[in-house]
């Protein structure tokens, strides 16, 4: 198997590791290299579970920043797209403030518009 340099570490969301994923997995192609199994299969379980289109993720995440929410907990929302305020409220555990639910209900219906199911399908 040949190695794969890492170049930089940063958190990702899903959609954001299918579209690294698939940069290396042509490069790969490109040089006639195998994919490794476990390339393949993280590749597929990314493509089944973004729930965001890539192209759309920046626009999700500047506005969840401009809510004051932490990287990790935006990386949450994009990667699980809550769809109520009760299921994106354990994804602000590590927030250092509680939300109001104005503000919590504004989140989930601003993200609610960019989720769907299975968007690598």
């Amino acid at each position: 198997m040949s190695e794969i340099p890492l170049l930089e570490e940063k958190p990702l969301t899903n959609p954001e590791a299918l579209y690294e994923l698939k940069k290396v997995t042509d490069r790969l192609q490109a040089q006639g290299v195998p994919i490794p199994l476990l390339l393949t299969r993280t590749y597929e379980y990314l493509k089944r579970f973004s729930k965001i289109p890539y192209e759309k993720v920046g626009e999700v995440k500047e506005f969840l920043r401009s809510k004051g929410l932490s990287e990790e907990s935006i990386i949450m929302i994009v990667n699980i797209c809550p769809k109520t305020v009760d299921e994106l409220r354990p994804l602000l555990e590590l927030e250092e403030k509680t939300l109001e639910t104005p503000v919590a209900e504004e989140i989930v219906n601003f993200v609610s518009q960019y989720c769907v199911e299975n968007t690598g399908k």
